[in-house]
């Protein structure tokens, strides 16, 4: 196969005409081409599907030596396997559907530059697409690089708002702490293996008597570090929630395709190290349960729509962590397009919803659902995905076979909190559900016309059902056997079933039937300092400023003013001040010079002697 480099190439090109010709033409003709790109994207990829199903091997397509200094080799190969498959389809598929919806979207924004929209969102996915076919990690962190820039200029692309650039920026420096720990991992890796091919890498390990596992300790550790930077993982999630300011499909292309997603594909692709480190998979594990709490917890408590969705990615993606910590890598991986199904659909139809609405706090949106019938429908199937409502849902069966998963490696303590957190996400979900849609009196009504908006909304709902799993057997081979082939999976199923059930009745009594309720016990002290602990995201932007951003200012103030500079300036301020005390000898006596000289050849003669 000779025409991978093309899934690479015909964005990047894209990204190159719409910068350098993108202002010429009108935006209609921007549309055209933006979609143009798009489709023969599109199309390049369904032809590439047809060979690899046909021939059903692995492709590799070694284009060209990009560095080559002694055994140092960085070659720029593409690798299509398996897992690469699954993400690339995902990363098309979901792109295609969000392109399409972008043309639509951007009639109803005043401020929209068309040009330079369509430049950054193919140059998002042209990195995307170069780090998931890269067959080396080095050329795997070039791509990774660029997903972080486009992603800064993306999240800061209202740039009239001067806050869009701090959070642009916010994002930008969190996601760098991660990057750091990446790259040494990279120079560690080619440091003890000579190489940085994933498959290469692979086959040495199987020879693991030749290696130190201290050094494959450390670096697990740092793959670990550079994968929780760009999934929002705790610690590192705090810049995710942030990042909602940029445009909607651009929150929904990362939430569901890319750089949310390059974390766990980093950690799949180096399972094999992964493996042999125990502790590692324990931390995995720890990480994605910490993570899962404090994003149920935070959307419970938020108010913004986008943030609600923003604060599930981070949980949803924290049970992917946890399905690798229990090496279940197949389960992590179906969730995850599951997942980005169900969550590119919500962020659609929020995208309508507030562009309509001219807001997206949840307690003022209040939309009748006779006048959005179409937007009601695709919001509930998409909260009903998310909340893995049992059998019609394809959320339900790739959430539960991740549970499954755990109960079966022994970890009692992670799966109880694990499935009760499945609770708290149907309870923040419906919660979100009930207040938009709470309008019974007739009012605005949303007028969806094109075709280019519905489409891409009706296909994620087919996705986001038991319709779209059955697809995933075939495409994946991975669920070859029945759903509930074990007793334990079909009570498993039930458990689960019932919690998120459980969880809609009890946000509506909430919010809905029972409102007084929480109005009182909101006038508790106690209960209030929580819930603002809740709304603050446990105060974690402020324990980084205290711990991190101010010491950093404080270092960086002591080297603006150079200290090894000054120890330097010594010298000259000593001269300095003898120049001035020599100075005051010159007066215009002649009696001073002669005393001056004479005791000057004094002290002389008394060196001498002692010489």
């Amino acid at each position: 196969m000779k025409c991978i480099y093309l899934l690479i190439l015909i964005p990047f090109l894209s990204f190159i005409f719409f910068i350098f010709f993108g202002t010429l033409f009108a935006k209609k003709k921007s549309k055209f081409f933006g979609v143009f790109f798009i489709f023969l994207e599109l199309f390049v990829f369904l032809c590439i599907c047809f060979k690899f199903f046909r021939s059903g091997n692995v492709f590799y397509e070694h284009l060209f030596t990009w560095i080559s200094i002694n055994r140092f080799n960085i070659v720029f190969s593409l690798l299509l396997d398996q897992l690469s498959f699954i993400m690339l389809s995902l990363l098309i598929f979901i792109s295609f559907l969000i392109y399409l919806f972008s043309v639509s979207y951007m009639k109803s924004v005043s401020i929209f530059d068309y040009s330079r929209f369509f430049a950054y969102l193919n140059l998002f996915i042209a990195s995307m697409v170069l780090l998931v076919l890269s067959d080396n990690i080095i050329l795997m962190y070039f791509g990774w690089e660029i997903v972080g820039l486009c992603s800064y200029l993306l999240i800061g692309f209202y740039n009239v708002n001067k806050n869009n650039g701090f959070y642009a920026s916010k994002a930008f420096l969190i996601t760098r702490i991660g990057d750091v720990f990446l790259f040494i991992a990279i120079l560690m890796l080619n440091f003890k293996f000579n190489t940085c091919n994933f498959n290469d890498i692979n086959m040495i390990i199987n020879n693991i008597t030749l290696i130190h596992t201290n050094h494959l300790f450390l670096i697990t550790l740092f793959l670990f570090f550079g994968a929780i930077g760009k999934s929002a993982q705790f610690p590192l999630h705090i810049w995710l929630s942030d990042a909602m300011v940029g445009p909607t499909p651009v929150s929904a292309l990362i939430h569901s395709a890319t750089m949310i997603t390059a974390g766990v594909y980093l950690i799949t692709r180096m399972h094999y190290l992964f493996i042999l480190n125990p502790f590692i998979l324990l931390i995995l594990r720890i990480s994605g349960l910490l993570t899962i709490i404090i994003g149920c917890i935070c959307a419970l408590a938020a108010k913004d729509l986008k943030k609600i969705l923003a604060y599930s990615t981070i949980s949803q993606i924290g049970y992917m962590f946890l399905s690798l910590g229990v090496k279940a890598w197949d389960a992590a991986m179906i969730h995850l397009v599951i997942h980005g199904m169900f969550k590119a659909l919500l962020f659609l139809t929020a995208a309508s919803l507030i562009i309509y609405c001219n807001n997206q706090n949840i307690f003022k949106m209040l939309i009748c659902k006779k006048n959005v019938f179409f937007l009601y429908i695709s919001f509930i199937f998409g909260c009903l995905s998310l909340i893995s409502f049992p059998i019609i849902t394809s959320g339900f069966y790739s959430k539960e076979n991740i549970l499954f998963n755990i109960l079966q490696n022994g970890n009692l303590f992670f799966f109880s909190i694990s499935l009760l957190c499945t609770f708290l996400t149907s309870i923040y979900t419906f919660k979100m559900f009930f207040l938009i849609f709470n309008y019974d009196h007739d009012g605005y009504s949303i007028p969806i016309s094109s075709l280019m908006q519905i489409f891409p909304m009706v296909i994620l709902v087919i996705c986001s059902t038991y319709i779209g799993f059955l697809f995933l057997p075939n495409v994946f081979n991975v669920f070859s056997y029945k759903i509930f082939s074990h007793d334990y999976k079909l009570i498993l199923g039930c458990c689960s079933g019932l919690l998120s059930i459980l969880g809609i009745f009890c946000a509506y009594y909430l919010w809905i039937l029972n409102k007084t309720l929480l109005r009182e016990l909101f006038k508790y002290k106690y209960i209030c300092y929580f819930y603002k602990m809740f709304y603050k995201s446990f105060y974690f932007d402020l324990l980084y400023k205290y711990f991190f951003v101010s010491f950093y200012n404080k270092i960086s103030k002591i080297l603006y003013h150079d200290p090894v500079n000054k120890i330097n300036s010594l010298n000259v301020y000593f001269l300095n001040f003898i120049g001035q005390k020599i100075i005051l000898c010159i007066n215009s006596y002649l009696r001073w010079y002669i005393t001056l000289t004479i005791f000057s050849f004094l002290i002389i003669l008394s060196i001498m002697e002692n010489l």
